[in-house]
């Protein structure tokens, strides 16, 4: 007696939404760019537009798509957050422009000198990227105030070594994410080094 195992015949077959189609999913690495493997699976459909396969093919779901759209949600309301908080420092500092201008151009210097680290870490904007970038900035303006406020009055950089004890436990505080379990630290990753470059870019400034 010999066994062997052999594919079972169909015994029934079964149509989404009542057309004969084929599904294709297409999965990209979980640190991939989702946008750029979205064009680059567009346009080789675009390229294959004459093959049978992809003749009569359509897009039913773009991840890109989504998330683009959540990211430009989450910009606006990250501008609209941090335009908010100048506001405040203007009414608070007298309506003074010029202190709000010293404020504006820290933090400027700040944003333009992270995003060249960005681009050197390979840090992804994403919403969690851009939460720790709003975050950051806040406490950056906290920082700044602090400083702008006491050589107003005093003249002097004392409060630097204050200022710069805060941010450094602000950053050892973030770096407890790096020994998070795998899928904690995937989510926080990229969160804790943006605000630890803002910090850090804070500092030197």
């Amino acid at each position: 007696t010999t066994c062997n195992i052999r594919e079972k015949q169909p015994e029934n077959y079964y149509r989404v939404n009542g057309m004969n189609s084929v599904y294709v999913n297409v999965y990209s690495d979980k640190d991939a760019n989702v946008i750029g493997v979205s064009g680059k699976v567009k346009d080789a459909l675009e390229n294959a537009k004459n093959s049978f396969m992809t003749e009569h093919s359509t897009l039913t779901y773009d991840r890109a798509k989504i998330q683009m759209k959540e990211f430009r949600n989450l910009l606006f309301r990250s501008s609209l957050t941090l335009a908010i908080l100048l506001l405040f420092v203007w009414l608070a500092g007298g309506r003074k422009w010029a202190y709000i201008g010293i404020i504006a151009t820290a933090l400027l210097a700040n944003i333009l000198i992270a995003v060249l680290f960005y681009w050197l870490f390979d840090i992804r904007l994403h919403p969690m990227s851009m939460a720790g970038i709003t975050v950051s900035l806040g406490i950056i303006i906290d920082s700044t105030i602090v400083m702008v406020d006491h050589y107003g009055y005093y003249r002097n950089r004392k409060a630097f070594i204050g200022v710069l004890a805060a941010m450094l436990t602000t950053i050892g505080s973030l770096v407890i994410v790096f020994w998070l379990p795998d899928f904690l630290r995937h989510d926080l990753k990229d969160f804790s080094v943006v605000v630890i470059i803002n910090l850090a870019t804070a500092i030197d400034l």
